[in-house]
């Protein structure tokens, strides 16, 4: 509940406090008197757009304050709200708003934004009247409060599960698809990069390896020219062994001549020994040299090939062969088609069941519409709208998070008018009448407990105003009622009543006060009578505000 109202240099009002009970608060005064700057102070409250202009003449600045006592509102609402909201069962709300434009809001003594201040205090009041932008003219708060009419909570939590499961499983096959479908075209690059690299079967070491036998090729034919030079040297008749004869006679004479000399003989021998070896080794390695320009030129374009692969996967031939082997393991890894199966075998199932609950939810939103409607409409009759026709419409939609049909409140509030959507109403009064019956009938339980009526009253009188001032002092039991009236009728019932007047020597200024018991009778007898009160209304006055039916 709105515990208290503090307002500072706004418009007419210079400095005021306003101390709320629970119950019906009515606040009259006399035309210009500010009543509609205590409405202006609690649009600001609420986070309405704030402007230089409502600043007092005079001042730099303006400021309002609020008080809210959040013990009774319901545990769901109190989880809901922001962090920076305390825990404790009190808000205050501070809104300044300065000459130069700056505005400044803090909760609890924290700073937050205007968005977060209207975030916060739409959970906790609704302001019912002209211009209004009530909740109630939201069409996804009129989905609430038919369920809350229809009390169709099993219907709604078996849609609400169904629609869960079958969103997540559609968005897992989404998912899946798009990665199926990523996956043939990786499945493609992965195929031609085991076909390319494959073709080379590359290896650590392989590059030096094909160097070596490239360099080993191309010097095949200096190898065969200059081995068979050598081989000629080496021959039975060249000059090489005619010389060696010479030389192995001559020491073959030194021996005979000389003992000491047998040791050189021996190693002629030998060398002449060595030297047929070193022939026959050198024409068997030779007899394998052959010049193959085709094995040279394969040789030369697995290199380029090598090379390319190296320069395209930037990695050497060691490099190229991880690539291959990783290559071909994710190539095995790609799959999905028994997931997707999987998958959409449960989306049939969830879409059934989705299906099956979508039908009994629409089912009781329609029955408690037409229902409803029957009861707001025999409501406003009371509150001088007799030819209103009232409609809750269901048009088919998409299936969303609370259900398949799109749902608005349709009025028309004269005879022979179309139904139109709640929120074209012209009328301000109108439309709090609408909000006050609908209230009463839906019990709501969204958890706001602070209602501000004002123009409620606009253009009824009489037997209708009395009945209005009733149904506003019914739903005061289920919620704080603040309503802004210039009837009477309303004001008597109320369960305390305030006054605005203006007034001051050097400069006008409004002011606010709770009356008395015998101050009251006086207002209530002003506002029957006019600017002259006489003993009659004095007495119509307390008739007034002895016949409240409880």
């Amino acid at each position: 509940m709105l515990r208290a109202l503090s307002i500072r240099n706004l418009a007419v009002i210079e400095k005021v406090d306003i101390e709320f009970a629970e119950g019906f608060s009515a606040i009259t005064g006399e035309t210009g008197a500010g009543k509609s700057v205590v409405l202006q102070a609690i649009e600001l409250v609420i986070g309405r757009r704030a402007s230089e202009h409502l600043i007092r003449s005079g001042a730099e600045s303006l400021d309002v304050q609020a008080v809210f006592d959040l013990s009774s509102l319901p545990v769901p609402v109190r989880q809901s709200l922001p962090d920076i909201v305390a825990e404790g069962d009190e808000l205050l709300v501070s809104r300044s708003v300065s000459r130069n434009g700056k505005s400044r809001v803090l909760l609890n003594g924290n700073l937050a934004t205007v968005k977060v201040l209207e975030d916060v205090t739409s959970r906790i009041i609704n302001l019912c009247g002209q211009n209004s932008q009530a909740r109630l003219l939201e069409r996804e708060y009129h989905r609430e409060l038919l369920d809350d009419y229809a009390g169709n909570t099993l219907e709604r939590a078996r849609y609400e599960e169904a629609y869960a499961r079958w969103r997540e499983v559609s968005n897992r096959i989404t998912t899946l698809r798009g990665a199926m479908a990523s996956a043939d075209k990786r499945r493609e690059e992965l195929e031609e990069i085991v076909k390319e690299i494959g073709g080379v079967k590359p290896r650590a070491g392989m590059r030096a390896e094909l160097e070596r036998e490239i360099r080993r090729h191309a010097g095949a034919e200096n190898v065969l020219r200059i081995g068979q030079q050598l081989l000629a040297e080496l021959g039975a008749d060249a000059t090489l062994w005619a010389g060696l004869r010479n030389v192995q006679n001559g020491l073959h004479e030194l021996r005979r001549i000389n003992e000491e000399f047998t040791e050189f003989e021996g190693r002629c021998r030998d060398l002449c020994t060595e030297l047929r070896e070193l022939e026959s080794d050198l024409t068997r390695r030779l007899s394998s040299v052959c010049v193959d320009e085709e094995s040279l030129e394969a040789l030369r374009e697995r290199l380029a090939e090598l090379a390319r692969l190296e320069r395209k996967f930037k990695c050497d031939d060691a490099g190229l062969e991880d690539v291959l082997q990783n290559a071909r393991q994710e190539l095995d890894g790609l799959g999905g088609t028994e997931q997707l199966t999987e998958l959409e075998r449960a989306e049939e199932k969830w879409r059934a069941a989705l299906e099956s609950a979508a039908r009994a939810l629409s089912e009781s939103r329609r029955k408690a519409g037409v229902t409803l409607a029957k009861a707001v409409r025999a409501e406003l009759k009371d509150l001088a709208m007799p030819h209103a026709e009232i409609e809750v419409s269901l048009e088919l939609a998409e299936y969303g998070p609370h259900g398949a049909e799109s749902i608005e409140f349709l009025i028309a509030t004269n005879k022979g008018e179309t139904l139109k959507p709640l929120k074209l109403i012209a009328s301000g009064g109108e439309l709090a009448r609408v909000t006050l019956v609908l209230k009463k009938l839906l019990r709501e339980r969204s958890g706001i407990n602070v209602l501000v009526f004002d123009e409620v009253d606009s253009g009824v009188s009489g037997r209708v105003a009395r009945a209005l001032g009733q149904k506003l002092r019914e739903l005061a039991k289920l919620s704080q009622v603040i309503c802004i009236t210039h009837l009477p009728q309303v004001a008597s019932l109320a369960d305390q009543h305030f006054l605005v007047t203006k007034g001051g020597k050097d400069r006008v200024s409004s002011q606010i006060e709770r009356l008395s018991d015998s101050a009251r009778i006086e207002e209530i007898a002003r506002m029957l009578a006019g600017y002259e009160v006489t003993p009659a209304s004095r007495e119509s006055a307390r008739e007034l505000l002895t016949s409240k039916i409880e």
